[in-house]
């Protein structure tokens, strides 16, 4: 008996001084020891405080490790708490040595990725394969930072680290994690998912070498082509729960005088961008129905992937190509839906290296620099889908308040603003010498833009309601957008070796549309090309248009400008009265201040009134452009407008003999109609040449009435019914949009017949200036017309 309380007074004893043992460790503090585990365990630091409930470990020897999820060895960290500190706690000092930080070129990738591991450790753990049957498991994580979440919680229900070694020297790293929560500490029940499942990896290729003489018992251990991926499902953040750290405003400096900036050195980032690529293989992230909200926006993501690789080029130059592809992609405002993306995806090429370099001599402005670039990218973006509601005019006028107030800042600046445009011109002249091969394109397939406004019989003050059936709808349309930009190099003489190298802008876009209440505006066909000779620094613009129909049948264009205007007006007079209601206190005592900032303000307008002033009563037709536009080219093939309305028409009425029965003038639509055909336009700076043609310009009256004309004298087609959509169906005629022709179907009448009089037809108009006659004068005009036919 006295050999048993013997061995459990050493068993405490033993106890008692292992667990004092561990509690010697700086920063560490447990509360006891049980079998296989430690619990209450605090790690207090500088910067954080970590609390674990039970640290234990586990061994699943009598379970499969496929069936069960567990490995052989499983150390489990159960109810983990971490409150990160925002300053050190107080009253503890700690005295620093001061670490003598590298430089980014002292850096080297290689080496820290080359290591020695003890030969037993190596042996025991990957040969073995041992690794391989280890997991760690953590319950129960919650994270505290009170400066971003304030009195929220981070909640991590599980996470899982894994580790495998494969036969073909392949090393794979895993992290998983489910079930991520935010919560109120005071109130757990209002709490908010943050994710469903996160798997992060690792795999890289571990080549490892024996050491010689000292360095007999180490082995060297060097890793290379990591590949990363991240996948998360069902990954919703919140930002109403995060706190943004406040920052402080920059003062704007308004002096005449521009600042100098100093010159970043990106050139010093080669070394360890170098050694990145050398090591570098892939990198891959994917989400699954993401979700982003703040206040009343919100936007969610069905699929989006993310990968970037690294290329391996012959001439021994390594790219990086970028994929991003998202599906379905939903953007909502207050509840209801703004923009829908069903599929969109981004391709682009670049070698990071000559990226850097080309970087540097763009921020230092070489001119002498021999670095070039290729830059190729791509977007296709498929059926997007906006929109737009009248209530949302309020973030369209703060955005062009913001703009105005940009744009006064710079007229207080003139000075500063003249270096800044300067200097993009400058940066923009040396960019283009850095371009060897530019291939950009984006595409956007069946775009479509819905604006819902109220409806035209709704008082002003009356609350717009998204979800009105009464509510009027503009939809404007897009078959196919395409914005390209790209160089061309070529040989202008072979004896000469002269070259000829552009940088080209392309804008084009097919069968554009806007309806709305039977208005209509529709494009055809329209192709944009601006041409930048690197070697004249000048620019070339080409615009050609198949037909443009306009159809007007209502006023309901003129009532969305009033619209419009008139909750400009509102939203500008509340805001003047918010900042004078908020700024009212600080005039009480500064009238005189005030009344001579006044007056210098009203000297300074009138002194700029003055110097506005022009002393040339005429402006100078080569100097409206700027010097850097060289030729202008503008083609049209026809112009269609049709105006046909009965609001605010007087009320008349009469008997119709005809119609047998009294009719009212007011009931019937009248209107106009304009065809311009075959618009040309063209505008040469070098030679001081500019001319304006149109073939055939023709005005029509229309009329809904019947008797509205005379039938002996007046001249009358009828057009029956509106054209149908299928004959401008194909865009890839230069015949299909129809225009209005005498005894041709045309569109001016929804569904009934309409009279068409003749009112004016001019055969041509020439408008050109006289710079090819001998007393050339290239700011005079002349203006030709051959015939008017009335």
């Amino acid at each position: 008996m006295v050999n048993l309380y013997l061995l459990l007074a050493g068993f405490a004893i033993a106890y008692l001084g292992f667990l004092t043992v561990l509690n010697l460790i700086p920063h560490l503090t447990i509360k006891y020891i049980g079998l296989f585990s430690l619990r209450g365990i605090t790690i207090d630091t500088k910067k954080s405080t970590i609390y674990i409930r039970k640290l234990s470990l586990k061994f699943n020897i009598f379970k499969t490790n496929r069936t069960s999820g567990y490995k052989l060895v499983n150390l489990e960290i159960v109810d983990v708490s971490i409150t990160l500190k925002e300053t050190p706690a107080d009253g503890v000092t700690i005295k620093a040595k001061p670490k003598s930080k590298r430089r980014i070129e002292e850096i080297s990738i290689a080496d820290e990725l080359h290591f020695k591991v003890p030969k037993i450790v190596y042996d025991y753990l990957c040969e073995t394969k041992i690794i391989n049957r280890i997991n760690i498991h953590v319950f129960r994580c919650s994270i505290l930072h009170k400066k971003l979440l304030g009195d929220y919680v981070a909640f991590l229900d599980y996470v899982r680290f894994d580790c495998q070694v494969e036969k073909d020297s392949q090393t794979r790293f895993t992290i998983t994690s489910f079930n991520g929560l935010i919560f109120d500490k005071n109130d757990k029940s209002n709490k908010v998912s943050l994710f469903r499942n996160i798997e992060f990896y690792i795999n890289c290729q571990t080549i490892t070498s024996c050491g010689m003489n000292k360095d007999a018992n180490k082995i060297f251990v060097y890793l290379s082509d990591f590949r990363t991926s991240l996948s998360i499902g069902r990954l919703n953040i919140p930002l109403d729960y995060f706190h943004k750290p406040d920052k402080v405003k920059k003062q704007v400096d308004i002096s005449e005088d521009p600042i100098s900036t100093k010159v970043i050195d990106v050139i010093k980032y080669e070394g360890i961008l170098r050694d990145i690529m050398e090591v570098y293989a892939t990198t891959e992230i994917r989400l699954e129905d993401f979700t982003l909200s703040h206040h009343k926006l919100s936007a969610n993501l069905s699929n989006f992937v993310f990968s970037l690789d690294k290329i391996e080029k012959d001439d021994d130059t390594s790219n990086l190509k970028l994929l991003l592809y998202l599906t379905s992609f939903k953007f909502y405002h207050k509840g209801t839906k703004c923009l829908e993306l069903p599929s969109a995806n981004i391709t682009y090429e670049v070698c990071p290296l000559q990226f850097l370099k080309v970087a540097q001599s763009l921020l230092s402005h070489d001119r002498s620099s021999d670095e070039t670039i290729n830059f190729d990218a791509n977007i296709t973006i498929t059926d997007p889908i906006v929109d737009l509601y009248y209530d949302q005019q309020d973030i369209i006028l703060l955005i062009l308040r913001d703009k105005m107030m940009k744009r006064r800042m710079k007229q207080m600046s003139h000075a500063t603003g003249v270096h800044e445009k300067e200097s993009i011109l400058l940066k923009l002249d040396i960019a283009s010498g850095l371009l060897r091969a530019v291939s950009n394109k984006l595409t956007i397939v069946n775009t479509q833009v819905n604006l819902h406004v109220p409806p035209l019989d709704a008082n002003d003050g009356a609350k717009f309601n998204r979800y009105s059936k009464d509510n009027l709808k503009v939809t404007f349309g897009i078959s196919e957008l395409a914005f390209k930009v790209f160089t061309r190099h070529r040989k202008l003489s072979v004896t000469q070796q002269k070259s000829f190298s552009t940088f080209n802008v392309l804008f084009k876009f097919k069968n554009a549309r806007l309806e709305g209440e039977g208005n209509r505006f529709h494009f055809n066909k329209v192709n944009l090309l601006a041409a930048y000779d690197l070697n004249e620094k000048n620019v070339a613009v080409k615009f050609s248009s198949k037909s443009l129909e306009l159809k007007s049948v209502n006023d309901l264009i003129f009532h969305l400008v009033r619209q419009f205007r008139n909750r400009q007006r509102l939203h500008f007079n509340k805001k003047y009265e918010e900042w004078r209601a908020a700024t009212a206190g600080s005039f009480v005592g500064n009238t005189t201040a005030t009344s001579s900032r006044a007056r210098e303000l009203k000297n300074l307008h009138g002194h700029e009134s003055n110097k506005a002033t022009p002393d040339k009563q005429f402006k100078e037709i080569f100097k409206i452009l700027p010097h850097f536009v060289s030729s202008v080219k503008v083609d049209i093939s026809n112009i269609v407008f049709d105006m046909c309305i009965k609001d605010g028409l007087p009320h008349h009425k009469l008997f119709d003999d005809d119609l047998d029965k009294e009719i009212d003038l007011a009931d019937f639509r009248r209107g106009m109609s304009m065809k311009i055909a075959n618009i040309q336009f063209k505008y040469k700076l070098q030679k001081e040449f500019v001319e304006v043609k149109v073939e055939n310009l023709q005005v029509f009256t229309l009329s809904e009435y019947a008797s509205e004309f005379i039938k002996d004298f007046d001249k009358v087609t009828e057009v029956h019914g509106q054209t149908s959509d299928t004959e401008i169906s194909d865009l890839s005629s230069i015949d299909s949009s129809p225009y209005l022709n005498e005894g041709d179907p045309g569109d001016v009448a929804d569904d009934a017949t309409a009279r068409v009089k003749n009112v004016l037809a001019i055969p041509e108009i020439h408008i050109v200036n006289s710079c090819r006659q001998e007393d050339k004068d290239p700011n005079k005009l002349t203006l030709t017309i051959p015939e008017v036919e009335r």
